[in-house]
């Protein structure tokens, strides 16, 4: 290639016409030929260079593949699942896992937050404590849980038929978020449904974790 040629290339960004090639058969890296470039409105493309040619090269337009949302809200990679993680000690528990790189997902029953729940800790899935059906396929490949429920009566049932379905599903460890008192025959309502909760727990033949939140002075 002559100076002017060279010359004309790095300007122009592509190589000037000499003898038989033309700027079409000899494209320079980061040119696109006109006659390929995609339609208005077409899915979009990811260009690149075709070396199976010895002789010439020619540009081939591969279309980009796109993750689908439920591949991403159903990831089986992930071993860990998050409950709570739409409230505040769920929600800590899912940053520090996703800081840390492990494999998870959070669980959520409003099917509306799926997505977005997926964009921010990598991968959701569907469950409803109120409804134990839904169980088995969100516990599917789920080796780890963190279980926390609401504070009303329903966690009984609730923290029941998941402890169940999660040994059914070969679940290997469950940790669960209680609360703390100093009073074994507690008569405070709330404090008495966790006692029941962990010692199902612990006669569940699963291995257990009971994290309990106290004030520092207790």
């Amino acid at each position: 290639m002559s100076r002017s040629a060279v010359k004309a290339a790095l300007i122009t960004g592509r190589p000037r016409a000499s003898g038989r090639r033309s700027p079409t058969d000899w494209p320079l890296p980061g040119h696109r030929p006109r006659s390929l470039t995609p339609a208005t409105g077409a899915a979009p493309k990811v260009w690149q260079r075709d070396h199976r040619f010895r002789r010439g090269r020619r540009w081939i337009a591969i279309p980009r593949k796109k993750t689908s949302t439920k591949e991403i809200q159903m990831n089986t990679s992930s071993n860990l699942l998050v409950l709570g993680a739409t409230g505040q000690a769920g929600n800590l528990v899912a940053k520090n896992l996703r800081r840390s790189d492990a494999h998870f997902s959070v669980g959520t029953r409003r099917k509306a937050n799926l997505e977005d729940l997926a964009d921010r800790f990598g991968a959701s899935r569907f469950i409803d404590l109120d409804d134990p059906r839904t169980f088995d396929e969100a516990l599917n490949n789920v080796t780890g849980l963190f279980l926390i429920t609401g504070y009303t009566v329903d966690m009984l049932v609730q923290s029941k038929t998941l402890i169940d379905a999660a040994r059914r599903n070969g679940v290997k460890h469950i940790v669960h978020l209680g609360a703390f008192t100093r009073e074994h025959d507690t008569y405070t309502t709330v404090f008495a449904w966790h006692q029941m909760i962990e010692a199902y727990l612990r006669v569940s033949g699963i291995a257990w974790t009971n994290l309990v939140s106290c004030p520092i002075d207790s």
